[in-house]
């Protein structure tokens, strides 16, 4: 259906054949399209998306080249495509055709930034690698996840919740922090700002038992323990 539409109308109305490869396609390779401007000239990379466009031409010494616009959902940039690069790839440098490029950015044209490609593979997932990745791209949109303390009211020394966000403090990241308070008046649950955000160590758990040990009670020191 996607390739009518193309044939027909000249774009993909329905979807786009890179969002059902895009998750896969962003673990091989190392930056964007749109990324490109910001890398050295002559730095090696591999980038990928969709064959937009290519002309076949020879140099003035009648060698074969190509000119080919990559493109994927954030940009696009130019692919060069000299002799014996071209002889091994050029089945892959077909129109909407998804690939793989490595190659050097080039930078000496003022105006836009060239890949000059060395080599170019389709890039055809299977159904398990594209699941695989879409799972991964949910688990990285959804942060890492939250470091709960279950700890005994009764138990916990009054200055404990002071100590414990310079403790928080001396570990900045991702993941939150959320506090359960468990008292026989009942329970409440503390999720702390942004600020006292962690990154999950066994140096942060080591400190966190040394102060909290007799307070954490149930799942939350046997979760606490577990991730140490």
């Amino acid at each position: 259906m996607l390739a009518a539409e193309k044939e027909a109308l000249g774009l993909f109305i329905s979807a786009h054949p890179l969002k059902e490869v895009g998750a896969a396609l962003r673990q091989r390779v190392d930056c964007s399209l749109a990324e490109l401007s910001s890398m050295r000239d002559g730095d090696w990379v591999t980038v990928g998306g969709m064959i937009a466009q290519a002309k076949r031409i020879r140099t003035k010494k009648g060698d074969p080249m190509m000119f080919a616009t990559l493109d994927d959902l954030h940009g696009s940039v130019e692919l060069v495509i000299f002799g014996k690069a071209l002889a091994s790839s050029e089945e892959a440098v077909a129109a909407d055709s998804i690939v793989l490029v490595r190659g050097r950015v080039d930078h000496k044209d003022r105006e836009k930034t060239c890949v000059i490609a060395q080599q170019i593979d389709r890039f055809d997932p299977s159904p398990e690698e594209l699941r695989e990745a879409t799972e991964q791209a949910v688990l990285r949109a959804a942060g890492p996840p939250a470091l709960r303390l279950c700890l005994d009211a009764a138990t916990v020394r009054a200055s404990a919740l002071t100590e414990l966000k310079d403790v928080l403090a001396g570990f900045p990241g991702e993941s939150e922090v959320v506090i359960e308070l468990s008292s026989s008046a009942g329970a409440r649950r503390l999720k702390l700002g942004t600020g006292y955000r962690v990154t999950r160590s066994a140096a942060l758990h080591a400190e966190l038992d040394a102060l909290l040990g007799e307070a954490m009670v149930g799942e939350g020191a046997a979760r606490l323990a577990a991730s140490a």
